[in-house]
């Protein structure tokens, strides 16, 4: 019989050298950088903080607790150091490391992340009008050059509705182990399509889906047939209340009060964006964006608190950033649009 212990070690150990491998492609975001600028949030704290990561990821594997724990506070002060480092694929794999390394009664919480993840992602893209006539056609066209037209009708449906109906297949008993074939399948697809035989592009989640495509099996199927009473006496209150919020937490960011990263918003396209205006009259959409891009080979998160910061770090006497919301809270209140000024 296997060892019930030796899954999530595996899991962990995987999780935890894919985060290395994360921050080694995009080690110049966790440097003591001048440029692009920092955005903390509150003082500025010029710190590197690439080693520590690495360190405490491996030391996990070896001292799981110890490990984890000091991984997720290292992480946490290095994304409050510098807002720019909020990634999906460093607190996800850092979730993971924390959930399997409490044993049974802290599984759940790695189980439901990627369970939220999943089905947040996929409804985030059927939601989002962008995904079907921009971010859809352009993954496309990395299998095929000239597809049908019943492929390019089709193709945005089965892709954001087949994420969507993974993750809804982690919560029901009897279809885990169909929710960790298909996670295999998904993310292996999404690596040929993003990666070097597709198009070679934003190669700082490559680690992150192979990661993931080997923990999904890992943290399911081991979970098949168990009912929600059995997981819940099985598990730790903290972790499942950590777990509920998970599932409940994305929903707030339709009302502004959670992250869009942290709800999963992935390729969904639905999502605040900004104009940037020069006191000469010239404006560049989304060139914050595309500066941290270039410099860090990572985008900056989507949320607005964020981007208005690295406004803030970066405009002139004169400049003007024009947010545009499509959230329906805030365009019926009369915010669908903002207007923010230089300070200088």
């Amino acid at each position: 019989m296997t060892d019930p212990s030796t899954p999530p070690a595996i899991a962990r150990t995987i999780a935890a050298l894919g985060q290395c491998a994360t921050v080694l492609v995009t080690w110049s975001l966790y440097s003591a950088r001048s440029e692009p600028p920092l955005l903390p949030l509150g003082p500025s704290m010029a710190v590197p903080f690439g080693h520590a990561l690495i360190a405490t990821a491996l030391a996990s594997i070896v001292l799981p607790r110890v490990g984890s724990v000091t991984h997720a506070i290292v992480l946490l002060v290095a994304m409050a150091a510098d807002t720019t480092r909020v990634q999906p694929s460093v607190y996800t794999l850092a979730a993971v490391m924390l959930g399997t390394s409490f044993g049974a009664r802290g599984w759940v919480f790695a189980r439901v992340f990627l369970g939220a993840m999943y089905f947040y992602a996929g409804l985030n893209k059927l939601l989002s009008p962008g995904w079907f006539t921009g971010t859809a056609p352009w993954l496309l066209t990395a299998l095929t050059k000239s597809p049908s037209a019943l492929v390019s009708k089709w193709f945005p449906w089965v892709i954001a509705g087949g994420e969507a109906a993974l993750g809804v297949l982690v919560f029901i008993p009897r279809a885990r182990r169909l929710a960790a074939i298909g996670a295999v399948l998904m993310h292996a697809g999404i690596l040929y399509d993003l990666g070097p035989w597709g198009h070679k592009w934003n190669e700082s989640v490559w680690p992150w889906n192979i990661a993931l495509a080997l923990l999904a099996p890992l943290l399911l199927w081991p979970w098949h047939g168990e009912r929600p009473r059995e997981t819940v006496e099985r598990s730790h209150r903290g972790a499942l209340a950590a777990s509920a919020l998970l599932i409940v937490a994305p929903l707030f960011w339709y009302v502004g009060l959670w992250p869009a990263y942290f709800s999963h918003h992935l390729y969904s396209e639905d999502l605040p964006t900004a104009q940037w205006c020069t006191r000469d009259g010239a404006c560049l959409n989304d060139r914050g964006n595309d500066e941290v891009w270039n410099a860090l080979k990572v985008p900056l998160s989507p949320s607005v608190p964020i981007i208005r910061r690295y406004f803030f770090a970066r405009c002139a006497t004169g400049d003007r950033l024009v947010v545009r919301e499509p959230r329906r809270w805030f365009v019926r209140r009369g915010q669908g649009e903002v207007t923010v000024l230089c300070p200088r």
